[in-house]
């Protein structure tokens, strides 16, 4: 494992925070699509990219968060996730799993 990409976290420590963000993800957009955390990984990297680390979550930008719902939007196929939905699933990602 290349853990530079993981801000030093070894696997299990970077599995539990994909864990922890993917379900946050999930819950997040339950209001409005039915989606499993599993199936929140892929547009998370397509936007953060191979480099996801709590790091790169608390710097999330107010562009990544328009793409990340546009992504989102795009691969699970509803328009109605906002950057509503989006701001709160970053956040309390960010409580749960701090930089």
């Amino acid at each position: 494992m290349d853990y530079h990409l993981h801000a030093g976290m070894d696997e299990e420590d970077y599995a539990d925070f994909i864990g922890a963000v993917t379900g946050e993800f999930s819950e997040a957009l339950a209001e409005v699509v039915e989606v499993a955390p599993q199936d929140c990984f892929d547009p998370l990297l397509e936007v953060y990219g191979l480099e996801f680390n709590p790091v790169r979550l608390s710097e999330t930008t107010a562009a990544q968060i328009a793409e990340l719902r546009e992504t989102f939007a795009e691969e699970l196929e509803n328009d109605a996730i906002t950057e509503d939905h989006i701001r709160l699933a970053v956040s309390r990602s960010q409580a749960r799993w701090p930089a």
